[in-house]
């Protein structure tokens, strides 16, 4: 059975958004973009999602819609959400066609006021993003509790 800090790690590498720049501001607009999404996940601001979301998105077990229910869910279960991002890497892989980055990073999820321990955690996320003409589209994520 999944935990609720385990689904909130999904939620939070799921509503990653896209970054829409120039080919060499790649690797800032997609940090910009955690710092971006993070915050409009802690405002309840999710309606920008399915802009976000590749149509072949895959995650675990979750699909595109599966993600985006997923997301409404939470954001019903729980008043007060909170991202912390930390350690982002960004590798843009300009070699393909259209490119593709590799975005790394560690996020501290928590339930808002009514978290315990067992609904908060460190976990590391790996997503991959592809280009589709001048916006980012998240195509797949994992991630995995480190506590």
């Amino acid at each position: 059975m999944r935990t609720v800090a385990f689904r909130i790690g999904l939620i939070a590498t799921v509503l990653l958004p896209a970054a829409c720049a120039p080919r060499g501001d790649d690797a800032a607009a997609l940090r910009q973009a955690l710092d971006t999404i993070a915050a409009a996940f802690e405002n309840r601001d999710l309606e920008p999602l399915d802009d976000f979301l590749a149509a072949d998105f895959a995650a675990d077990e979750l699909d595109r819609r599966g993600a985006l229910l997923l997301a409404r869910r939470y954001l019903a279960m729980h008043r007060d959400l909170g991202v912390t991002l930390a350690g982002v890497t960004v590798e843009v892989l300009e070699d393909f066609d259209p490119p593709r980055a590799t975005v790394r990073f560690k996020a501290l999820l928590t339930g808002g006021e009514r978290a315990l321990p067992e609904r908060a955690g460190w976990y590391d996320f790996e997503t991959g993003w592809r280009r589709d003409g001048g916006d980012w589209r998240m195509i797949r994520a994992a991630w995995e509790r480190q506590w």
